[in-house]
């Protein structure tokens, strides 16, 4: 009985990991997809589908009700000549920040299952989303919202791993609270919503 030892653990927070503990958590044995098969047409129409505040895991999430308006837009996408799609993932893809369930600025919220069935279940979504809907030339954008910024920076830069194969899909990762771009003579501008507009360049 005397050589028992016993130690207290806790799990890590985000802001305990160094960048290449993260690099090796999230991005070890990345295996790319297949490329995916895609039209190219050449038409003047562009398409933007946004997905803002979809809380992956929290109560209100609901997995069937994502996949089917990500199957109502493909078939947009498919019947009416679209030559582009956008696909912006607006901030707050997740519920939580780290494994403590709390956010970025320390609130404390619930979550159905743990941190990691969340980041897991995330990615799995965010995979099915960018498959279904890049069958013409896409562009992923990925904005910091106010729940969770580290762990959907690394969520996000994972996936652009993922289908570096594909080479008819950009993506803009950054930590950026913002991303911007021009179609034809139009700009656009995202944002999560939670910034000041002192926060925008010129």
């Amino acid at each position: 009985i005397n050589t028992y030892r016993s130690i207290k653990a806790r799990p890590k927070k985000p802001e305990d990991f160094t960048d290449e503990q993260w690099a090796k958590l999230l991005f070890e044995k990345v295996e790319p997809l297949k490329p995916i098969e895609y039209d190219h047409r050449k038409t003047n129409k562009a398409f933007e589908v946004d997905f803002f505040d979809i809380h992956v895991n929290s109560s209100g999430y609901s997995r069937k009700t994502v996949m089917d308006k990500v199957e109502e837009m493909r078939s947009y996408i498919v019947n009416n000549s679209i030559a582009k799609v956008y696909i912006v993932f607006g901030g707050d893809f997740l519920h939580v920040n780290d494994t403590n369930y709390k956010t970025v600025a320390g609130t404390q919220l619930t979550l159905v299952g743990s941190a990691y069935e969340m980041v897991r279940e995330a990615e799995s979504l965010a995979t099915y989303i960018i498959e279904r809907l890049s069958v013409v030339e896409s562009e992923v954008l990925w904005v910091l919202g106010n729940h969770s910024d580290l762990p959907e920076y690394q969520l996000f830069s994972k996936l652009k791993l993922k289908f570096k194969l594909s080479k008819h899909i950009k993506f803009h990762v950054d930590e950026s609270p913002y991303k911007a771009y021009v179609y034809g003579n139009q700009f656009v501008m995202v944002s999560h919503g939670n910034i000041s507009i002192n926060q925008l360049r010129n």
